[in-house]
């Protein structure tokens, strides 16, 4: 005699619908983590592996046909009918103790009808070699699958992380410490605004535990620098007797320079804390030389 039993718990705890208050009903549709080998025209593959490209101990998942992913929600009103769409890249695994590292890319799309009308991808491509940390989002008009970059022009919004390198002489610091630990920083990050050709650059220094100390960000119209907002964070000496306490900030400082005139403004502030809770703070300004008394709040 032999026993078979076909039920999956895991089927059984997806979330499938959801009826909100309004008589909106939310559907959500999974697939298996396999390539469909077919087009979004066609059968709309939930998934593309990336082959053979990781070395031991990280190996690539081509094919996972039990586990599920979300392909599609939609959501059916008595009159109107919605659907999103999301679409997987390069599932990663890793066989020394750390698992899942995510996937190389993640396509979602905008709500549309059921003709894909006014389509818009959002695309996240992340780096297996940082443990899957995210380098690249862009949104773009169309269908762009979870492999893809971004076009060099049309797109619609566009940032890059950069982690890891210092800003002043571009070496790269191995996050993976000595002590085991795996200590991420994100150095840069440029953003770009595709519809108005204006982008932001911001450049960030830390401090060994990884506490923003100097940052600077840099308006830019076309080529054209427009704005440099400089912040600086001070912080209180560290407590590791008693009560352990890192990152506590003591004053900070925002100056913004016009780059057309060179105008500077500049705005201060201080924190005390007692029995390390923050009980007072004082704010100034300057501008245009001007430099007002200091605003002091106290939080008893």
């Amino acid at each position: 005699r032999t026993f078979k039993c076909t039920k999956d718990s895991k089927l059984d705890n997806e979330l499938k619908k959801i009826t909100t208050g309004n008589g909106v009903v939310e559907t959500v549709t999974y697939k298996p983590l396999k390539n469909e080998s077919c087009g979004y025209n066609g059968c709309n593959s939930v998934y593309y592996d990336s082959g053979n490209t990781e070395n031991y101990p990280n190996t690539d998942i081509v094919l996972a046909p039990t586990l599920n992913v979300v392909h599609e929600i939609t959501k059916q009103s008595s009159s109107v009918f919605k659907k999103q769409s999301f679409m997987y890249y390069g599932a990663v695994t890793n066989y020394e103790g750390l698992g899942f590292l995510g996937f190389r890319g993640i396509t979602r799309t905008n709500w549309v009808d059921a003709n894909n009308t006014n389509l818009i991808s959002s695309v996240s491509l992340n780096d297996i070699s940082l443990r899957g940390a995210n380098y690249l989002n862009y949104s773009a008009i169309g269908f762009y699958a979870p492999q893809s970059l971004p076009p060099t022009t049309g797109f619609i919004s566009k940032s890059i992380n950069t982690y890891n390198v210092d800003i002043t002489t571009g070496a790269f610091e191995n996050p993976l410490q000595t002590n085991k630990v795996y200590k991420l920083k994100n150095t840069k990050t440029e953003s770009f605004d595709g519809m108005n050709g204006t982008s932001a650059v911001t450049t960030t220094n830390h401090d060994v535990y990884n506490n923003p100390l100097v940052s600077e960000t840099v308006l830019k119209n076309g080529t054209t620098p427009e704005q440099t907002t400089t912040t600086t964070v001070s912080y209180v000496a560290p407590t590791t007797t008693g009560t352990y306490v890192l990152g506590r900030p003591e004053s900070k400082e925002v100056k913004v320079v016009l780059s057309a005139n060179s105008d500077e403004s500049k705005s201060e502030e201080l924190y005390a804390y007692t029995n390390h809770l923050l009980t007072t703070i004082q704010k100034r300004s300057t501008n245009s030389g001007l430099t007002t008394d200091y605003l002091t709040e106290v939080n008893d």
